[in-house]
């Protein structure tokens, strides 16, 4: 939430308001000074890769939306969840559902976590797709995963109506596992 909130009010390079909202959600939950400072080392490294990143940059600079809730019902279920960056790609005028993992992997772990994460882009495209269209706008949406520890970031693919039909699908499977009679 952390690294989320400093690089979407672009202050990834301000250490003071990064140690400030540090030290408020450290005491919130209720760390020892040694893991406030060990933790705050860690939050330092993901936000020294993160703003030093020209292909973060540009999809922060972008016309885009930060943080983007939604709460879509699809038959009996009900999705919700937080794109944390929705952007327009100037150069392919594709949608572009960027979402970031602080999560501890090396470079190489980065591509196997990716496609652990691969399905929730997906519910995340699938969202953007119909916040998008219900604005009238019908670009494709392709989904990027972001890791701050690293610095890697991987491109998901544009995804096709036929990917978002397979969700849709899914979605249908579990609104009828919902429905079984235990």
């Amino acid at each position: 939430e952390i690294i989320h909130s400093l690089l979407e009010d672009d202050l990834a390079d301000d250490l003071e308001v990064a140690r400030a909202r540090w030290a408020a959600r450290a005491h919130a939950e209720g760390l020892s000074p040694h893991e406030v400072q060990t933790r705050f080392g860690e939050l330092q490294h993901h936000l020294q890769v993160a703003a030093s990143d020209p292909r973060l940059r540009r999809a922060l600079d972008a016309t885009g939306y930060s943080e983007v809730n939604f709460q879509l019902k699809h038959g009996d279920i009900i999705l919700r969840g937080q794109i944390d960056r929705l952007w327009l790609d100037p150069d392919t005028e594709e949608w572009v559902v960027l979402d970031y993992k602080s999560e501890r992997v090396t470079s190489t772990g980065a591509m196997l976590a990716s496609a652990t994460h691969s399905r929730q882009l997906l519910a995340y495209g699938w969202a953007a797709r119909k916040i998008l269209r219900a604005n009238g706008d019908e670009r494709a949406i392709r989904g990027e995963l972001y890791f701050t520890e690293t610095g890697d970031l991987f491109p998901l693919g544009t995804w096709s109506e036929a990917d978002f039909q397979t969700f849709e699908g899914l979605l249908d499977e579990i609104g009828a596992f919902a429905h079984l009679d235990w």
